[in-house]
């Protein structure tokens, strides 16, 4: 568990890394104490999906939703507080589970190639 949480927070923000780039933006107190609701929202989300939209690459990766042991669903928005609560998934997501760190570890790798360009 610990594992995938750090994989959560390091792809999000690896992303979020992404975002100031492509806004062009080295201080993100600049968008924080700015007037720009959007990019705030974006920038203060924890939601991958939200993320990735904003970059155009929602398309390229799709997040399996998971059902916990008491049925709440999980999907990319509430990831990291899966991990951080150590919240069990039922025991038929296991496989989800396998398919979003694969998933993470691919959105890492992404973001690697964009920083060693």
């Amino acid at each position: 568990m610990t594992g995938r949480l750090l994989l959560v927070y390091s792809v999000e923000c690896g992303l979020k890394y992404k975002l100031l780039n492509k806004w062009g933006v080295a201080d993100p107190r600049k968008i924080l104490e700015g007037a720009n609701d959007k990019k705030i929202k974006v920038l203060k989300s924890h939601n991958l999906g939200t993320i990735l939209k904003e970059l155009g690459q929602q398309g390229g990766f799709k997040f399996p939703r998971l059902k916990t042991l008491h049925g709440d669903i999980v999907d990319a928005e509430s990831y990291h507080q899966f991990y951080r609560y150590c919240i069990k998934a039922q025991e038929k997501q296991l496989n989800e589970e396998e398919m979003i760190e694969d998933l993470l570890n691919n959105i890492a790798c992404w973001i690697k190639e964009g920083m060693t360009k």
